[in-house]
């Protein structure tokens, strides 16, 4: 994941004569934009099987990660998991919608 940002990063970041970063000036041929935009829904397609099928199997939500820790000091691990399993029902209600849609 980290390579993929990284090369997505180098890419906006390279600079014309006039120093601003081509993707600004230029643009990208919109034909690129589509296949990094395929191989990018593919690997969220796949994630949001992955959640499932760990939720189905394990019943539960992942324990948070260690990133995670440290941030809400007042937030119990009981409303942690309500969070985590509001964000599996997230996904799953995209995927069964068959879009993308923001919670409000």
């Amino acid at each position: 994941m980290e390579r993929i940002e990284e090369t997505f990063t180098a890419i906006g970041s390279v600079a014309g004569d006039d120093g601003r970063p081509l993707v600004e000036t230029r643009g990208v041929d919109s034909r690129e934009c589509s296949a990094w935009r395929d191989v990018l829904s593919k690997i969220d397609e796949e994630l949001i099987f992955w959640a499932r099928t760990f939720k189905r199997v394990f019943g539960t939500a992942p324990a948070p990660s260690a990133q995670d820790f440290g941030q809400d000091d007042e937030t119990d691990s009981a409303e942690r998991d309500d969070i985590h399993a509001q964000a599996y029902d997230d996904w799953d209600r995209i995927d069964k919608e068959g879009e993308e849609q923001l919670p409000a």
